[in-house]
């Protein structure tokens, strides 16, 4: 967190993201959010600004989606990067005819969750 201030009758929470974040807009169109662009450091500043009424603890809950978001991404990342190690492993000690038959039964949610992580790693 880089700080919480008033600014006129607005409350501001002021807070930097790693750089390998993102920001879905579904997520950050709850809360007026802005981006400081003279910000030099490391990382996405980000000013969450509401009134100092219910619409503060909307935007105090749109920062912990959005927290909980990249949190959640950044796990899957490494589960898939370790899922991806062993199935290297698998292919290296296996024979054709035995890959041949290999088969992944998922729910078909995961697939759009494979498919959006193959997508965003396409960006990269």
């Amino acid at each position: 967190m880089s700080g919480i201030r008033k600014v006129k009758q607005y409350v501001s929470i002021d807070l930097v993201f790693p750089t390998n974040w993102t920001f879905p807009t579904e997520i950050v169109e709850k809360t007026n959010v802005v981006q400081n662009e003279n910000y030099k450091g490391s990382g996405t500043f980000l000013s969450f600004v509401a009134e100092p009424d219910e619409k503060l603890e909307q935007t105090i809950e749109t920062i912990f989606e959005l927290i909980g978001y990249n949190l959640e991404r950044q796990e899957k990342e490494i589960l898939l990067k370790n899922k991806i190690q062993e199935l290297k492993q698998i292919f290296e000690s296996s024979k054709l005819n035995d890959l041949q038959n290999l088969k992944f039964e998922l729910p078909y949610d995961d697939y759009d969750l494979l498919n959006s992580l193959e997508d965003e790693q396409e960006e990269v």
